[in-house]
């Protein structure tokens, strides 16, 4: 059987092409386990010719997710800052608007000017 670009994979087996009768050079994974004998002959006669594996560098992945997590977590760090500096601001707003106010009628009467003030600006 024709095969090419045999290589190794982290688990041992072994990734290849297979020239195919019907459907032509089709992708392949050559086991020592195979159920097949085809497979298991097909991983003997590659053994020796399969290039070595060579993993991803796991080190490069884990910083590059580090940094995402980092950036991530510097994104929310800054939106909760504006959050927290726009409601310091509403907060003490409202106190300003507020302070004179002596009942719940004045509370009443404060926020019904704001409102029609609000639909003027609008």
């Amino acid at each position: 059987m024709k095969t090419r670009n045999a290589i190794f994979i982290a688990d041992g087996r072994i990734n290849c092409e297979i020239d195919h009768p019907v459907h032509g050079w089709i992708p392949f994974t050559a086991s020592p386990d195979d159920p097949e004998k085809s497979g298991r002959d097909l991983f003997a006669e590659l053994k020796s010719k399969a290039a070595a594996h060579v993993p991803h560098n796991p080190k490069k992945q884990e910083i590059a997710a580090a940094l995402a997590q980092a950036r991530a977590a510097a994104i929310e760090e800054i939106i909760a800052d504006t959050e927290r500096k726009r409601l310091d601001a509403v907060r003490d707003a409202v106190a300003v608007e507020f302070k004179d106010a002596k009942s719940e009628k004045d509370v009443s009467d404060k926020l019904a000017q704001l409102k029609l003030a609000a639909q003027v600006k609008a």
